[in-house]
């Protein structure tokens, strides 16, 4: 619960930001603060007393890197431009694709089930994104000036 609402306020502090030229320097920053102390407390948590190095091997390896460089350095610079272009709530609706698409990813690369909970669920989510991105547009009242 902390987290997301650290994640919040960094989001609404962020898009107020002037970062123009210096995104990928804070993107740096925000992740390398933000892993520093999820290392911090991970330690305090004792999630490394069963570490054990000799169990990474090359496939975890190459993943570990392909999510360093695609899912945090590209991904996070690609949200802290949203944030700086786009209203809050728009940026925030990637964090119901990203589930989204790994369900999918899932099904499709490694033949996990597709059930109709799945399918209505992904329409759910998918409708739910689209009256955020696209809300109604209500017309304003003519006000009569004699009135006023």
């Amino acid at each position: 619960l902390v987290a997301v609402i650290c994640w919040s306020i960094g989001t609404l502090l962020q898009s107020k930001a002037d970062t123009k030229g210096r995104l990928i320097r804070y993107s740096g920053f925000q992740l390398f603060f933000g892993s520093s102390a999820a290392f911090v407390f991970a330690a305090m948590a004792g999630e490394y007393q069963a570490f054990e190095w000799a169990r990474i091997g090359p496939l975890a390896l190459a993943s570990y890197f392909y999510m360093v460089i695609f899912g945090s350095a590209i991904a996070f610079s690609s949200y802290l431009w949203l944030s700086q272009n786009l209203e809050p709530s728009k940026v925030s609706t990637y964090a119901v694709i990203n589930p989204l698409v790994a369900v999918w990813l899932g099904w499709a690369l490694l033949d996990e089930p597709l059930t109709l909970t799945i399918i209505a669920c992904t329409l759910l989510v998918l409708a739910g994104i689209y009256f955020v991105i696209f809300p109604k547009k209500t017309k304003k009242p003519i006000l009569n000036p004699a009135i006023n």
